[in-house]
């Protein structure tokens, strides 16, 4: 009986860890009009031919130099001329044998090879995302200022996590809640393994016997050193009712249920080359029930979780998870200055008999993003079948159109699959590799062949492919080209995902 309690305990702590090249060639005694271009297949064109440039940064306007740029499907291939380099102000000149619509790929070191389809040349503005960088950067601190420690009765941590953009929101990862690496608690003379990025304060918690639970400190792992806002929520719930709702079988749409978010929040870490230890006072907000989330009629072989996303702090940052019935309601908890401008992402799933944050499983959704200070109705895109992949082309099959939602964008994104050897709870490390942006929904991505392209490394790979929407009354005001920051302004996706 023993045994079993301090394994009950165990997994009830643990469950909240749940919650190129193109160069100048100039001549002195030319005038600027008059400078001639080298392409790079050699022949020279005159400025009059290339006037306008291809323009390629990061997703924060940073141009990227050296970047490579190939337009069409292949090498010289609609025409010679079109496999380009950026130069130190992230500029290409545009060949004057670019007049319609043609796949743009570009690749850079450090950034996500990106192929852009039917880009006009008129449409000269691309955005790479940064691929992850192999460094480990440690950022350590500790969560304070708690409330409710010791009525014996709840269990209590802060849950530290990034906060994250506008665009990031469509494609929310409840995976980023649970750090790999764990750190050590000491429970009945036991140690068990959490999470580092799990804070628990000291207290003493009743469970048929009386137990100490204390690890004040975090620990969270990134690729640089780079300045990143991180949240924190003080995460509490009855133990009895957890240990319960653990002896079921775990799901994380009813353990979800059965904690109260209290409060937290958002703070800056400067980087640098030596981490600032950072301290997060939990009651910096106070939570409070304010966002009303109605689910509509589902299948019931699906579930639904409503995840509250306040703009606060300056990011958006998670201030609550519930499942959600067929049809039933629930009221998320939320910072009142957080509203205005937040958001509530509402996901649709299919039941599965054992939970779990890694695996292809968790590519398969449906999401609609609606606003955290309005009543407004849900309405998904349906759920989509997993990509075929037939020889360099992936096969997909578009949801049926929404009353309401216009088709917007096709996006299709190759990552790279490990679990780190140190990974306590099995967490991926996805590493893309490449990523696809099409206009509108499409059926098919064929992928052009990059110029010297060396093979991929072998190991599991994955493609995850999704369809996006925006409200029909916003598409007259909708502008961009369709990339990566359009994800800032999508309300619809419904994804999928294959391994091989």
């Amino acid at each position: 009986m023993k045994q079993r309690n301090g394994f009950s305990l165990f997994v009830t702590v643990a469950a909240f860890a749940l919650m190129g090249a193109v160069s100048g060639c100039g001549n002195s005694q030319m005038t600027s009009g008059d400078r001639l271009e080298v392409m790079s297949d050699g022949n020279r064109t005159s400025d009059i031919e290339t006037r306008a440039v291809i323009s390629v940064t990061d997703t924060n306007g940073k141009a990227i130099a050296g970047a490579k740029i190939l337009i069409g499907m292949g090498l010289n291939n609609p025409f010679n001329g079109n496999f380009l380099t950026t130069d130190q102000s992230g500029k290409a000149p545009v060949p004057s044998k670019w007049t319609g619509p043609m796949p743009v790929t570009i690749e850079a070191p450090g950034y996500v090879r990106t192929t852009f389809f039917d880009r006009l040349p008129s449409e000269l503005e691309f955005k790479l995302r940064k691929t992850p960088r192999n460094v480990r950067y440690e950022v350590r601190g500790t969560t304070t200022n708690y409330s409710g420690l010791s009525d014996g009765k709840h269990i209590n941590v802060g849950l530290v996590f990034p906060a994250f953009s506008r665009r990031e929101v469509p494609n929310i990862d409840l995976a980023a809640l649970v750090s790999p690496e764990t750190d050590e608690i000491k429970v009945l003379g036991k140690a068990i393994a959490l999470p580092s990025n799990i804070s628990v304060p000291a207290q003493r918690v009743n469970y048929i016997i009386s137990v100490n639970l204390n690890k004040p400190q975090f620990r969270m792992i990134f690729d640089g050193p780079e300045e990143r806002k991180l949240a924190v929520v003080h995460v509490r719930g009855v133990l009895r009712d957890l240990v319960d709702e653990m002896d079921k079988g775990f799901a994380l749409t009813q353990i979800a249920n059965k904690v109260q978010f209290v409060g937290g929040a958002v703070k800056t870490h400067a980087g640098g080359d030596k981490p600032a230890f950072l301290s997060m006072a939990v009651n910096e907000e106070t939570f409070s029930p304010l966002i009303r989330v109605t689910a509509p009629k589902f299948a019931n072989n699906q579930n639904m979780i409503a995840v509250a996303v306040p703009a606060w702090g300056g990011a958006y940052a998670i201030s609550d998870v519930k499942g959600v019935k067929s049809g039933a309601s629930v009221t998320l908890a939320a910072p009142r200055n957080g509203l205005a401008q937040g958001l509530v992402v509402s996901l649709l799933r299919m039941n599965r008999k054992e939970e779990s944050l890694s695996g292809v499983e968790n590519s398969f959704f449906s999401a609609a993003i609606t606003r955290a200070n309005q009543s407004q109705a849900i309405n998904f895109l349906e759920m989509i079948k997993a990509p075929e992949v037939r020889a360099n082309t992936l096969v997909l099959q578009p949801p049926r159109s929404v009353a309401g939602v216009e088709k917007v964008m096709t996006r299709a994104v190759l990552s790279r699959i490990e679990i780190p050897a140190d990974s306590k709870y099995k967490l991926e490390r996805k590493t893309p590799q490449w990523e696809l942006y099409a206009k509108d929904w499409t059926s098919s991505l064929t992928l052009p062949e990059w110029p010297n392209g060396t093979a991929m490394k072998p190991g599991k790979m994955r493609w995850e492919a999704e369809f996006a929407g925006v409200p029909t009354a916003e598409m007259p005001g909708l502008s961009g080209s369709i990339g990566v920051n359009m994800l800032e302004k999508v309300t619809h996706v419904t994804r999928s995902g294959l391994d091989f």
